[in-house]
């Protein structure tokens, strides 16, 4: 029998699913293309070249309204732009093993056989493990990019990850370049292996528990006994002097019926039990 499940823990496996299933996607999906407009040639139309991490790059040529390539480019084994590819698909499966490991530790805490804070630790190792393949692909394809299509107008012009830019030598074209899905599913799969982990961890402290106050019986020796006088912080020189008793000897405490006593160096009579003088 398992206790009721934390909230926490739920959510820690539905962002880690997520997660999961978004890393999956990625490797199957394209990271990044290239699109071109141009206009004043004899092949005026549109290309969109595509990225992914299978190592190919697929190439789509529209002139008019007439296809003519389409299909997948060679993106030359060995060149930086395969390079990239292998780095990159290695650092993204490497991610998706590590989005596995969450998933599987969640559902073991949810059956009472694994901590909770060991899978939220595993979230977040999952979770950061994403993040490396998009964050190095992003630094790294635009000039790998340039590299492979160096001296062919227009498209080994543009720098950066993402942007737009209209260029003008000879001809006229508009480009824009940027992530695509595959990159965007992995980095934000990332994020949310990274709060799935967070969530679960969060939950791991106990609340605090309300200070008790015991009391306490005096110590030994701070109660007079019948008879001794009360303690006193610096001896103090009292002149005897005759005191008449206005209460009978063996009188009753009218605080708690116990017998006083009569304590001649005070002329007064002591409760033991209440640890007073009665009657001042």
């Amino acid at each position: 029998m398992t206790g009721p499940v934390s909230q926490r823990v739920i959510a820690g496996l539905i962002l880690s699913v997520i997660a999961l299933v978004f890393a999956g996607v990625s490797v199957a999906t394209p990271w990044w293309g290239v699109s071109a407009i141009s206009a004043g040639t004899p092949t005026s139309g549109a290309a969109t070249y595509t990225l992914d991490l299978s190592g190919l790059t697929s190439l789509a040529v529209q002139s008019g309204n007439q296809t003519v390539d389409d299909g997948p480019w060679d993106s030359m084994p060995g060149s930086p732009l395969a390079a990239l590819h292998q780095t990159t698909r290695i650092l993204a499966y490497l991610g998706v093993a590590l989005a596995l490991v969450p998933v599987v530790l969640f559902g073991l805490v949810m059956s009472g056989r694994m901590k909770q804070k060991f899978a939220g630790a595993a979230g977040l190792i999952g979770g950061i493990a994403m993040l490396p393949g998009p964050l190095y692909y992003s630094v790294s394809v635009d000039r790998a990019w340039r590299a492979h299509v160096a001296g062919i107008q227009p498209i080994d012009q543009i720098s950066g990850f993402f942007g737009f830019s209209f260029f003008t030598g000879g001809f006229a074209a508009t480009m824009s370049w940027g992530p695509g899905v595959g990159w965007w599913v992995m980095f934000i799969g990332g994020i949310l292996g990274i709060i799935a982990g967070a969530v679960a961890l969060g939950g791991g402290k106990k609340p605090s528990e309300p200070a008790t106050v015991t009391a306490t019986a005096p110590a030994p020796g701070t109660v007079p006994a019948p008879g001794a006088p009360p303690p006193t912080t610096a001896p103090v020189a009292i002149a005897p002097a005759p005191v008449v008793p206005f209460a009978p000897a063996g009188a009753a405490c009218p605080f708690c019926g116990t017998a006083v006593g009569w304590v001649p160096e005070y002329g007064r009579w002591f409760c033991a039990r209440c640890a007073r003088y009665p009657w001042g």
